[in-house]
């Protein structure tokens, strides 16, 4: 009881010396002596007011006390009349009148397991390229890091495998020979088709035919050093083969953009720059749309120095494709 009414004087007080301060304002008094007449009272009711507005609020909201009540303060003070007596008021309502919720306002969700196989629920997967290589430098559990492997199953391959090389490196076995085992199936995935292909192209005599035989190999090989699943002299082997498979099917077929577009990643790759620039350059002569080759011009004025080029050719680039991975940190720094 004599809390209450402790409560109740200094509010009382609080509220006569704040209306004290502005008939301050309205008097005919000199404007230094306003000044003095109106932030005096005025400072005393914020107090008051802060006093009592603390004490109403429910205990776990008034700690720390001083900082709390500091705070109050410096928003009636600073805001006068507005800022003490519409917290007030407003602190009031919230405490006697909650609004009541006829819904659970939420609902908890537990975090899913990393999946193992392709997921129906989304045509897009659950999990990206960075999540998992997360989970593989940064989990303790081995059967996590077994999982996030797993994962690598319902990506692409150019995204699946730089985190299976990664987990080559993890210090568990069962982790390490998996993500071994699914590299080789990769790989074994395009020998295979090479073999296939080789063995149509024995067979086959539609030149039209052969021309795509060719074009699918050159592919395939390329496709083995693009994926980085071959290094030193098999990479070597690879680019050259699929050099010569490419450039035979040109032979053949001179006004394919898309074989130009190849031979020119190609080129690239083995380091033959003013060849690759000419092939490029070819490819969209014959209707390869530019925004494919930006990337690359870019990456040949690069290689020869011409520094200006590079940026005005990033620029080109579709404000969309700059956020891909490959890109973001070169568009970054460049642009």
């Amino acid at each position: 009881m004599a809390n209450n009414w402790l409560i109740g004087a200094a509010l009382g007080l609080g509220l006569g010396l704040e209306a004290a301060s502005w008939g301050a304002v309205s008097s005919s008094l000199p404007l230094s002596l306003q000044a003095t007449a109106f932030a005096v009272p005025h400072a005393g009711a914020s107090a008051l007011l802060a006093v009592v507005l603390q004490r109403l609020l429910p205990a776990h909201y008034r700690e720390p006390r001083l900082a709390g009540w500091f705070f109050l303060f410096s928003l009636g003070f600073f805001v006068p009349f507005l800022g003490a007596l519409g917290l007030f008021t407003t602190t009031l309502l919230a405490l006697y009148l909650p609004k009541r919720l006829r819904t659970v306002p939420w609902q908890t969700i537990h975090i899913p397991g990393l999946p193992y196989r392709p997921l129906l629920i989304a045509p897009q997967p659950l999990y990206g390229e960075g999540g998992i290589a997360g989970v593989l430098r940064n989990a303790a559990d081995p059967g996590k890091r077994l999982q996030a492997v797993m994962a690598t199953r319902q990506m692409s391959d150019a995204a699946a495998i730089p985190i299976l090389r990664l987990a080559l490196k993890d210090s568990t076995d069962d982790v390490r020979l998996l993500a071994y085992a699914m590299l080789s199936g990769k790989e074994q995935a395009i020998n295979t088709r090479i073999k296939e292909q080789l063995s149509r192209l024995d067979a086959e005599q539609d030149p039209l035919t052969r021309i795509q035989i060719h074009q699918r190999i050159a592919t395939d090989y390329w496709e083995i050093a693009y994926l980085g699943l071959a290094e030193g002299e098999v990479l070597t082997h690879a680019l050259h083969t699929a050099r010569r498979y490419a450039e035979w099917a040109l032979e053949k077929q001179p006004d394919g953009a898309g074989l130009h577009f190849l031979l020119g990643r190609i080129l690239l790759r083995q380091g033959h720059v003013a060849q690759a620039h000419t092939a490029f350059v070819q490819a969209q002569t014959l209707g390869l749309p530019e925004v494919e080759l930006l990337p690359y011009l870019a990456e040949i004025a690069f290689r020869q120095r011409r520094f200006h080029d590079v940026r005005a050719l990033l620029r080109g680039l579709d404000p969309l494709a700059r956020t891909h991975p490959a890109l973001s940190g070169i568009a970054d720094y460049w642009l």
